[in-house]
């Protein structure tokens, strides 16, 4: 439950954006599709013990909100999702979740967006986005889906029983301000953050990195 709700505040925060971006005067569109989806899985070897493997069957509930507004100059859309996970091992009951917000602005000479996420999920999961769920939705656009070429297994060479707690955010603003009819220039700047849970014998560092 804490879990969830930490997913449930940056959804209301973000849908409190959306009010904010387009004044009752603006003619605006807007868009909030609710989606509840549930699994069930069996794994055999659910932490990766080489010595005494253990079967485990898990319910997963994967609560999702997709919304968006668009005004003449403000085109904002996003995408909040839990994955609730119900193990037979208590030990690997979670919360995970994402949320990702993305606006963007429009000037007759500028181009403003920005795009803020936020994940929390773990090293040996890698199901809380399904990227299908945000495509060919109205106001919905790849965007709104985590980048494709992160490995969560990549962060877990050396773990191989446990199961840690992981959170990214990510940061992403650009101007694209017109110079010319033919010569644009463009300002960008990314910030990514990720933090480990701290547990005995991880050796799982948490990272920045800011670039320009």
């Amino acid at each position: 439950a804490a879990g969830l709700e930490r997913v449930a505040r940056p959804a209301l925060s973000g849908l409190a954006v959306l009010l904010a971006f387009a004044s009752p005067t603006d003619a605006a569109e807007y868009f909030v599709r609710p989606i509840i989806n549930a699994g069930l899985d069996y794994d055999d070897n659910r932490r990766l013990d080489p010595v005494n493997p253990k079967g485990v069957l898990t319910q997963r509930y994967f609560p999702t909100l997709l919304f968006g507004v668009r005004t003449p100059a403000v085109n904002t859309s996003g995408i909040a999702r839990a994955e609730i996970i119900q193990a037979s091992d208590n030990e690997l009951d979670r919360t995970n979740g994402f949320m990702r917000l993305r606006t963007i602005y429009t000037t007759p000479r500028d181009l403003w967006d920005a795009a803020v996420e936020w994940r929390q999920d773990s090293t040996l999961n890698t199901s809380i986005v399904d990227p299908g769920q945000a495509l060919g939705q109205p106001l919905a656009d790849p965007s709104l889906a985590p980048d494709v070429d992160e490995r969560p297994d990549a962060d877990v060479r050396d773990l191989v029983r446990q199961e840690v707690q992981r959170t990214k955010v990510k940061f992403r603003p650009t101007l694209t301000h017109v110079l010319t009819p033919r010569l644009n220039l463009e300002l960008g700047y990314r910030f990514n953050s990720t933090t480990f849970e701290k547990v005995p014998n991880s050796n799982l560092e948490d990272s920045t990195e800011n670039t320009v």
